[in-house]
């Protein structure tokens, strides 16, 4: 048995060995190197770091998604991280996950994942692994990266994406909802010709929320800075006779969704009545 140090003056590539020997009267036994012989292993030096890179892209999935957005609805964060197809000594090599929590360090987020192929590679951050978390919370902002580790253990930590995902999971509330309308006996009753107008606030700027009364969409139009709707519905032949009944359906910029409402804060209501009188 014999022991070499590598001590880095070595040239990278196949390190070569040979084994001479002879036997106790003098007899020279086949010389073995690191072709030849009954076990033909070799050692491959390589103390060359992988390229520099940078993180490919980041994206969040979910059933709502909003472009650099973690939101109440959001399952998972893919990042994909580019693996030098010029380097062979990268398979079986490893990538490391880190993440970076409101300009904090980054650290290993998750477990080493190996390289198998050349190309993009693909690392899914799971809704329950992302939340738990330590650092995870209500409107921090999460930077990601990566190290390559080649086989031989040389490692290179790549440039982070250069855009943050910002974790908002609050859904949005609605509030001060008024029915009124515009008869000219100020009741609840309206006809033919009448227009019912809603009015609703909201705790934080929505987007594009929708209304429908009975099966038509309505249009809103919005003030102060997306936090307060309004619209007019007109009554028409067309409008089912009876109690008028609407929805609405919000979303906010970071794709959380609200409750759907169909009643009004102070429970009125308004019943069309389209049958002349005999």
């Amino acid at each position: 048995r014999a022991i070499y140090i590598i001590d880095g003056s070595e040239d990278e590539g196949y390190l070569r060995f040979t084994i001479e020997f002879e036997d106790w009267v003098g007899n020279t036994g086949i010389k073995i190197d690191t072709t030849n012989g009954s076990n033909s292993g070799y050692v491959l030096f390589d103390q060359s770091p992988p390229a520099d890179f940078s993180i490919d892209t980041v994206f969040v999935n979910g059933l709502v998604n909003e472009r650099g957005y973690w939101n109440s609805n959001s399952d998972s964060i893919i990042i994909v991280i580019p693996i030098s197809d010029q380097d062979q000594s990268l398979l079986e090599g490893e990538c490391q996950l880190q993440l970076s929590f409101d300009g904090g360090p980054f650290t290993d987020t998750g477990d080493p994942i190996s390289i198998n192929t050349l190309g993009m590679l693909d690392i899914s951050l799971v809704r329950n692994n992302f939340i738990s978390l330590p650092s995870f919370s209500e409107g921090s902002n999460v930077r990601f990266t990566a190290t390559i580790k080649d086989r031989a253990g040389n490692s290179t930590l790549g440039t982070a994406f250069q855009d943050s995902i910002h974790i908002d999971e609050t859904r949005p509330e609605l509030y001060n909802i008024f029915l009124t309308n515009s008869n000219e006996f100020e009741s609840h009753w309206v006809r033919v010709g009448d227009q019912a107008s809603l009015s609703f606030t909201s705790d934080e700027g929505l987007k594009d929320p929708t209304l429908i009364f009975h099966d038509d969409t309505v249009d809103l139009v919005t003030n102060n800075s997306g936090l307060e709707w309004t619209s007019v519905y007109d009554l028409t032949n067309e409008t089912q006779q009876g109690l008028l009944i609407f929805s609405i359906f919000s979303t906010d910029s970071a794709g959380n969704t609200s409750d759907t409402v169909s009643i009004t804060s102070d429970e009125s209501k308004i019943l069309f009545d389209k049958v002349q009188p005999q």
